[in-house]
C-alpha cells in the first residue's frame, strides 16, 4: 500500500506544480495589471468575460477552423518536403556539403520577410499563408530527419548488408524505429513554428483567421480582446500537444521498442531468414 501512496504520489506531483505555476502567474499577473490602465494591460478576470464572450461570438469557430486549416495543409507541405529532403541530404556526403549552408540559412530568415515577400509575389490568398508556413518550417524539419539520418548505427547497417537482409526489412526493423525520435521532434516543432507563422501571414493582411482578429482588435484599442484571441490560439496548440502528438509520441515509442533493432537481429539469426 506504502509503494502505491508513493506511485501515486510521484504520478500527481507534476501536475500539483503545474497548477501551482499557475496560481502564481495569474496572481502575478492581477498584481501587476493594477499599476496599469485597463486598456494597456487588462486583468485576469476581465480577459476571462472577453475570452467567454468571443468564444460565443458570431464567426469565431469559423476563424478558427481557417486558421487550422492553413495550418495543417502548410505542415504537411513542409513536413513531406522537409522529411525527404532531410533524408536524401543526410543520405550523400555530397548533397550534405553543398545543400546544409542552405538549410542553415533558410532557418534564419524571419518568417515576416517571407510573408511580406509572399504577399508581394503572390497576393493576398491562402496559398501565401500555406506558401509562407511551409518555406518556414521545412528546413528546421529537414534538418531534423538529417541528424536523425546521421545518427543511425552504421555498424548495423553494414550488418544487415553483409547478411543480405531483404532492403525492406532494414527499413522497417532498424531505420525506421531508429528514426522515430526525429521525427516526434520534427512534428512537434513544425506544428509549433506552423502556428506562429500562419497568425503572422494573417496580420499582414489576410482578412480572416486568428491572427486577422487579434490585429482587429488591436487597431480597435481592445488589449482584452487581443489576449482572449491570444488566448484561442494557445488553447488550440496545448490541444494539438496533448491529443495529438504526445498520443502519437506514445505510439510511436511502443512501435519503436516492439521492433527493437537487437531484437530484430537477434530474431533475423534465429530464423534464418
Amino acid at each position: 500500500m506504502k509503494k502505491l501512496n508513493q506511485k501515486q504520489y510521484s504520478e500527481l506531483k507534476p501536475i500539483f506544480i503545474a497548477i501551482s505555476l499557475f496560481i502564481v502567474f495569474i496572481l502575478a499577473w492581477s498584481e501587476l495589471s493594477l499599476f496599469f490602465q485597463n486598456s494597456h494591460l487588462p486583468g485576469p478576470f476581465e480577459v476571462a468575460t472577453a475570452f467567454a464572450f468571443t468564444v460565443t461570438e458570431k464567426g469565431y469557430w469559423t476563424n478558427i477552423v481557417v486558421t487550422m486549416g492553413r495550418v495543417l495543409i502548410g505542415f504537411i507541405s513542409a513536413f513531406m518536403i522537409g522529411s525527404l529532403s532531410g533524408i536524401l541530404i543526410g543520405s550523400s556526403k555530397l548533397l550534405e556539403q553543398a545543400i546544409k549552408p542552405y538549410i542553415f540559412l533558410g532557418l534564419t530568415i524571419p518568417a515576416l520577410c517571407w510573408g511580406v515577400i509572399a504577399i508581394i509575389v503572390f497576393g493576398i490568398s491562402e496559398f501565401t499563408a500555406i506558401f509562407v508556413i511551409s518555406v518556414v518550417v521545412a528546413p528546421i524539419i529537414s534538418l531534423n530527419f538529417l541528424s536523425g539520418i546521421q545518427s543511425l548505427d552504421k555498424d548495423l547497417m553494414e550488418m544487415a548488408k553483409v547478411y543480405n537482409i531483404r532492403q525492406l526489412n532494414i527499413v522497417r526493423k532498424i531505420i525506421l524505429p531508429q528514426l522515430a525520435p526525429y521525427t516526434i521532434s520534427a512534428i512537434r516543432m513544425g506544428l509549433a513554428l506552423s502556428w506562429k507563422v500562419v497568425v503572422i501571414v494573417e496580420m499582414l493582411g489576410i482578412s480572416s483567421g486568428i491572427g486577422y482578429q487579434i490585429i482587429y482588435w488591436f487597431n480597435m484599442f481592445e488589449m482584452k480582446r487581443v489576449i482572449a484571441w491570444t488566448l484561442s490560439f494557445s488553447i488550440l496548440m496545448l490541444i494539438m500537444e496533448y491529443f495529438l502528438v504526445r498520443p502519437l509520441e506514445l505510439e510511436l515509442n511502443r512501435w519503436r521498442y516492439t521492433h527493437d533493432k537487437k531484437s530484430f537481429v537477434s530474431s533475423y539469426f534465429s530464423n534464418g531468414s
